[in-house]
């Protein structure tokens, strides 16, 4: 079982022989938000759980390219 967080971060490796299977199960919760610190970057999915794409948001970003809060607003 691979834990949220910082310490969950895994990697899932065959070094034998053989093809192995792997089977990943998730509690992914809508929306989710990941941390990927190896590349620095912040995932947010949104409206995944739909059966039309509408409605579906999908957002990658680093931290230094994050906008100021009212950026855009009137």
């Amino acid at each position: 079982m691979f834990r949220r967080g910082p310490d969950g971060a895994h990697e899932v490796r065959n070094d034998g022989d053989e093809p192995s299977r792997v089977l990943l199960l998730s509690t992914m919760s809508d929306p989710e938000v990941c941390v990927y610190p190896d590349s620095g970057k912040i995932g947010v999915v949104g409206g995944w759980s739909r059966s039309d794409e509408r409605g579906r948001v999908r957002l990658l970003n680093r931290t230094e390219a994050n906008l100021d809060y009212y950026e855009g607003e009137r």
